[in-house]
């Protein structure tokens, strides 16, 4: 009797080592299929974030910087463009202006994904499936912003100044 107790308790200890053993190595073959998937669904969202706060944003940071006098242009007698170049404290200004703006705006560093939880699937019906599963996001961004000129000739004493500020914006 005893001895039947004991080689139950061996069976029930063996079937529960057994189900977490399985669990586990089940558990880690899905987080191998669905994290690239959900690396690619986390990017196209934070696009879309950064994309969405930029559009708010941009005229705040058009009409709270000063963007004259950002270019020196050198003329002779004759009224000719000789060079332009760039006022380059001013410049650094108003770069900083916004890349200050956009920091302060983007400050949320982190952002909830609600997928199903087949999501790793490669069927696009079974995708769909499952309960919803709440995945937390942090990243990390790093906002460059760079301003570059274009000049184009129109003709006799007439140039047409572009000027463009670049802003890249990664998050890893």
């Amino acid at each position: 009797m005893i001895k039947s107790k004991i080689k139950r308790m061996y069976y029930y200890l063996l079937t529960l080592f057994l189900i977490f053993f399985l669990c586990f190595i089940l558990i880690k073959i899905f987080a191998i299929k669905v994290n690239p998937k959900l690396i690619i669904i986390a990017k196209d969202t934070f696009k879309k974030n950064v994309y969405y706060q930029i559009t708010q944003i941009s005229s705040d940071i058009i009409n709270n910087n000063n963007f004259n006098n950002l270019l020196i242009i050198d003329k002779n007698d004759d009224n000719e463009i000789l060079y332009a170049s760039y006022n380059m404290p001013k410049c650094y200004e108003v770069l900083s202006n916004i890349s200050g703006s956009l920091n302060r705006k983007l400050l949320v560093k982190s952002f909830d994904l609600t997928e199903p939880l087949f999501i790793g699937s490669k069927y696009a019906l079974f995708s769909s499936l499952g309960p919803k599963v709440n995945i937390k996001i942090n990243y990390i961004d790093i906002s460059l912003s760079n301003i570059y000129t274009k000049i184009t000739n129109y003709g006799m004493n007439n140039a047409l100044i572009e000027m463009y500020v670049t802003i890249n914006i990664s998050g890893r």
